[in-house]
């Protein structure tokens, strides 16, 4: 009984060929497999050969004294000095890098204030070296989640970033929602706080993009009115400057005229000095 197993129906054993073509399938799976397994070491010792390239390009730009440093700790807090300095002065081609640095170390050592902090500044990267703002905004969503306290320096920055990112999209839902938040929020600061006073014209800006003047004129008056209360000439002359802006684009060169002159004349001599007509504008920094 056990030799018929190998009898075919006609009684008598498989010509070779048949052998073959019955062995050839487990063949040509293992050589699957093994292509396979292959490719995967492959992928992974190219991603690691990237990971430590990208670490030393990182490390390559760095200034003497951060190999000096002893702790992870002190090299974290160094980067995030130091990215901080470039995007101030407009340095953007380390900040990538810098930041991925510092996030690798965050993660390896667990804390949570240095992740967020490296992601927001990925963000910033993808915002204004790349121009690439949905990858922005994947990064910026992220970091809220390392500061529970809503009013926390970089949450309440993400959110506005998220919120002009997607203004730059021209993504109107999207960029109403985080604005709404950020309505909440300045709601609860005091009219001369520093950080209210910004974000009212970040929130007004964004109205004036999307063509709602009326509620933008509303928010970059709380920004004017913060500004005299705390006598910050500067950023007084900067506010009535971008109403002057709003109410060119309305074509009221008449009110938009007055508040630029106004935005010159005011106390402390002002820094910002704005010329326009009725098609244009032309703002000038004096240092």
């Amino acid at each position: 009984m056990a030799n018929n197993l190998y009898l075919n129906s006609q009684n008598q054993l498989p010509a070779k060929d048949d052998i073959a073509v019955t062995k050839f399938p487990m063949h040509n799976s293992y050589l699957k497999i093994s292509t396979i397994c292959f490719l995967i070491l492959m992928i992974a010792g190219t991603f690691s050969y990237s990971q430590k390239t990208e670490q030393g390009n990182a490390a390559a730009n760095l200034p003497p004294h951060y190999f000096k440093l002893s702790t992870d700790t002190s090299r974290m807090r160094f980067l995030v000095q130091s990215i901080a300095d470039s995007l101030d002065e407009g340095q953007l081609s380390n900040v990538m890098e810098w930041a991925r640095l510092g996030l690798q170390m965050a993660n390896k050592n667990k804390v949570d204030s240095m992740k967020g902090i490296f992601l927001f500044d990925i963000g910033k990267a993808f915002t204004y070296k790349y121009n690439q703002y949905d990858s922005a905004i994947y990064y910026y969503k992220q970091v809220p989640s390392y500061f529970p306290d809503k009013l926390w320096k970089y949450n309440v920055l993400s959110i506005r970033e998220i919120m002009d990112r997607y203004a730059d999209l021209g993504n109107k839902d999207s960029a109403f929602v985080y604005i709404e938040i950020l309505k909440a929020l300045i709601d609860t600061m005091p009219d001369s706080s520093p950080r209210k006073i910004g974000l009212s014209q970040n929130i007004a800006t964004d109205y004036q993009w999307f063509g709602m003047y009326k509620i933008a004129i509303r928010y970059f008056q709380v920004a004017i009115n913060g500004n005299r209360q705390n006598k910050n000439y500067r950023g007084l002359g900067l506010a009535l400057a971008n109403l002057g802006v709003l109410y060119d684009e309305m074509e009221d060169d008449k009110k938009g005229n007055q508040l630029f002159y106004r935005s010159i004349i005011i106390p402390g001599r002002c820094k910002y000095a704005v010329y326009a007509n009725s098609r244009q504008h032309c703002g000038f920094l004096y240092q």
